[in-house]
């Protein structure tokens, strides 16, 4: 799927990927862009918790932005350790899964 900002090479038969600017910038301006990335969940049994299928492919942002850094966030919103990205042509190319156990990524300056 190819979008103006973004672009999505998703290999999951289903799954729900969605790149937001969080500082009201377009996201090709954006230095906060959060990614949300969701499969197939079923509930794991007995404890009520869900068990989630790991998003996998690629993400392409179209970014003027040099420097970003990727990382994975967890449940409390805190940043894990950068993940390797390519920045080429004026995009950012995300490999996912790129962290263990999160929905949520960001990529920032």
């Amino acid at each position: 799927i190819d979008l103006a900002q973004a672009s999505f090479s998703i290999e999951n038969p289903k799954a729900t990927v969605v790149v937001t600017a969080l500082d009201d910038k377009p996201i090709a301006r954006s230095t906060r862009i959060l990614i949300t990335v969701v499969a197939r969940a079923v509930p794991a049994p007995g404890d009520g918790a869900m068990l989630s299928e790991p998003v996998r492919g690629r993400v392409t942002v179209r970014s003027e932005v040099p420097e970003m850094r990727f990382a994975a966030l967890s449940s409390d919103g805190s940043a894990g350790p950068p993940i390797a990205t390519v920045h080429h042509d004026g995009a950012y190319r995300l490999t996912l899964p790129a962290g263990k156990g999160t929905h949520w990524y960001l990529l920032s300056r």
